[in-house]
């Protein structure tokens, strides 16, 4: 079994921190020496088998001894489809720190998570409408059903830009405003990632 230590922070940010691993021996016991006063989260794989605790230091002079049973934590899986019911491919699915990327037949798996029904989702897919924030209608559940998401369909501008001779124009960047003021550029917007030019064609989109 591999342990890890993560640095402490909001759940979402931990994985961003480097973690101290430590592999526990045959009778599955491992240490975490010189360690902070304060809460720490421990995390532990052993094949397809996870489980995960906040261990608090704080007020401690001794640290306490943590007992991780391996099968608390589970993968959830499904499709992300269109309105037609067609699958969508490279669509990303995000649950806190936890991500995955859609397959060409629109499947995802995502994990490790902790069991349980408080759970956020956030679907995004180029030309598509994200989903943010979105809660689920039962518990996550070894024996859970797949969690499906369906995108709709985003609209969508496009064009060739060229200049007073006809001739195409790359590298142009483009900006569209909505009537509220805001700004947001063409094509896919997602946590603030833009990307909208014209191609070597002048084409955008």
């Amino acid at each position: 079994m591999r342990a890890l230590l993560h640095a402490v922070g909001p759940r979402e940010e931990r994985f961003t921190n480097q973690a101290r691993v430590m592999v526990a021996d045959e009778q599955g016991r491992f240490t975490f020496e010189a360690l902070g006063a304060e809460v720490h989260w421990l995390t532990a794989t052993s094949g397809k088998r996870y489980a995960s605790a906040d261990v608090d230091l704080r007020g401690f002079l001794s640290p306490p001894e943590v007992v991780l049973e391996l099968g608390d934590m589970l993968h959830v899986e499904g499709v992300v489809r269109d309105e037609a019911g067609s699958p969508i491919a490279a669509a990303r699915v995000s649950l806190g720190w936890a991500e995955a990327s859609t397959d060409a037949s629109g499947h995802y798996r995502l994990g490790p998570l902790v069991r349980g029904r408080d759970h956020r989702f956030d679907v995004s897919a180029l030309h598509y409408i994200d989903i943010k924030n979105q809660g689920l209608d039962q518990e996550l559940a070894p024996d859970m059903n797949p969690v499906d998401f369906t995108l709709k369909r985003a609209a969508s501008i496009e064009g060739t830009v060229v200049d007073e001779d006809g001739r195409p124009v790359p590298n142009v960047d483009f900006w569209l405003r909505e009537e509220s003021g805001d700004e947001e550029r063409l094509g896919r917007v997602v946590d603030g990632v833009d990307k909208a030019w014209s191609d070597e064609a002048g084409h955008f989109c």
